[in-house]
């Protein structure tokens, strides 16, 4: 990569001056990125450095604006969107290999492309796993780093169990679930002369232990009137949540739709699924007023061609995290407490359940691979399950 000297970040002003417009910044807000572009480039000629070493040398930046009393900018999440331009136009590497490089980013590499392209997960999972996969191999034993041949499952065992002891279910769940993901890999690589997925234990719990707790029509109207459609992204907010409690969709989903899904002639929608899938789904009359409520009136101008937009700059369609803070905080203005996108997703199974639908129906519109999923949800049906309930016996006096 070639290095740039004397000011050569200048050239590239005018084209992050013209992303940051497309992403709905303000004039004010690119003049103060400008200006950061400015002092990088002029930091890195008093330093003799060229923009190649940036990602060596980012943390070192950060420190001076620090210390030059800086009061904007002075983090990497602050540099993010310059840093992030400079990457895509090759300026300098990627975020994710350049600000903190693994010692093991010869494996997490392919592992993150295998994730991507051969099992289709969706790049925030992908981000999560090559996470998780970092942290089982920082604790392989010191013979297996230099050669994973001499890995064995005894050693699986150990990490896992040693990594989980002191950490929450949900937590465990997903380090065994990349764990997995990341030994089934090694294996196809031939990396590994056995398949070790075997000696990753399963996060103990007891299945269907817990009941899922739907919504109830009082709780469902008290959620969606606590946003003020004048309120910022209220109209949107709105929207989410009446996609989630009408078509069940996962956080992920919601925020993977595209103006180029819905099909409005039809009254349908393509939803972006688990594994790459696609599946075709009705466009209730009540969802697509929510949607058009909000295209019409509060989305943002931008090239996005994501439904939802991100309420402040930069203008680029929400993450699926999004989704899951905008139903949190709705849950707390309607006074119901902390709830997910997933409380929301048992509640649409539930009505539908509750309205006379069958398992399989459910099943089909929550994309359940298997009938026994939709299953736990017959649990909840208190209303069917009353008449065959026994009476409870009483003795005679």
């Amino acid at each position: 990569m070639e290095s740039e000297r004397n000011g050569g970040l200048a050239r590239h002003a005018a084209g992050f001056a013209e992303k940051l417009v497309t992403e709905g910044y303000t004039r004010e807000s690119v003049t103060r990125q400008l200006d950061v572009l400015a002092h990088l480039g002029s930091w890195l000629d008093r330093q003799g450095l060229g923009t190649d070493t940036l990602g060596e040398v980012l943390e070192r930046y950060v420190a001076a604006r620090k210390a030059e009393g800086h009061r904007r900018y002075r983090s990497k999440r602050g540099l993010k969107p310059l840093i992030g331009y400079l990457s895509s136009v090759g300026v300098v590497q990627s975020e994710m290999q350049s600000v903190h490089p693994s010692e093991h980013e010869e494996i997490l590499a392919p592992f993150r492309r295998y994730l991507a392209e051969e099992r289709k997960l969706l790049p925030a999972t992908v981000s999560d796993y090559a996470y998780y996969a970092d942290l089982f191999l920082d604790r392989v034993p010191i013979a297996a780093r230099k050669d994973l041949s001499l890995l064995g499952g005894a050693d699986v065992a150990a990490i896992v169990s040693t990594v989980c002891r002191e950490r929450s279910h949900s937590w465990a769940k997903n380090f065994t679930a990349a764990t997995r993901a990341l030994l089934r890999f090694l294996f196809l690589e031939e990396e590994l002369p056995h398949n070790l997925v075997g000696s990753v234990l399963s996060a103990a719990t007891w299945r269907r232990s817990t009941l899922p707790q739907a919504l109830d029509k009082a709780q469902v109207s008290m959620l969606l009137e606590s946003c003020d459609p004048k309120a910022i992204a209220g109209r949107r907010d709105r929207a989410v949540l009446v996609l989630a409690l009408r078509l069940g969709l996962r956080a992920a989903e919601i925020a993977a739709l595209s103006l180029d899904d819905v099909n409005w002639r039809t009254g349908e929608v393509i939803v972006h699924g688990k594994g790459g899938r696609l599946d075709r789904l009705p466009l209730p009359a009540d969802v697509g007023e929510a949607i058009v409520d909000y295209l019409r009136y509060e989305r943002p101008p931008t090239l996005s061609r994501s439904v939802f937009i991100k309420a402040l700059a930069p203008r680029v369609g929400i993450s699926g995290k999004t989704v899951e803070g905008l139903v949190r905080r709705a849950g707390r203005r309607a006074g119901i407490g902390l709830i997910g996108p997933h409380r929301l997703r048992h509640t649409a199974a539930t009505a539908l359940l509750r309205g006379g639908a069958s398992l399989a129906e459910i099943g089909q519109l929550l994309r359940h691979e298997h009938l026994e999923t939709t299953a736990g949800y017959a649990r909840v049906d208190f209303a069917a399950l009353a008449p065959l309930a026994l009476p409870w016996p009483r003795l005679s006096a």
